[in-house]
């Protein structure tokens, strides 16, 4: 029997193939039946648009941070809750991304957020 995910990825790939109009072993049944129970079809976006908010809602923190402590040196500690490690973490790895980008590598570091 097929697992899960490699059969929701299918499903979202055969809406795809038949919304550009190549052919599709997604019927029309097969995609009401989908729809009746809220089938995610754009989950990549849903998914950028959630690493998005997340980010925003790190950056907050950052700024309130900063206010609070006047730095922007988040220490990793062992003794940290799991919201303060993860914060902690993220900080760190926007370093990385930042550093990365100078060098030309992809990262998840935009100009936006440099800027």
């Amino acid at each position: 029997a097929p697992t899960l995910i490699p059969w929701v990825s299918a499903q979202r790939a055969e809406k795809r193939y038949k919304n550009s109009g190549l052919h599709s072993h997604l019927t029309d049944e097969r995609e009401t039946k989908l729809n009746e129970i809220n089938f995610d079809w754009n989950a990549d976006e849903d998914r950028r648009q959630q690493r998005e908010a997340s980010w925003r809602e790190n950056f907050e923190k950052l700024k309130a941070y900063k206010n609070h402590n006047g730095t922007l040196r988040v220490p990793v500690k062992k003794d940290q809750t799991d919201d303060e490690k993860s914060f902690s973490h993220w900080v760190r790895d926007q370093r990385r991304y930042f550093i990365a980008s100078e060098k030309g590598l992809k990262t998840p570091m935009t100009e936006a957020r440099r800027d």
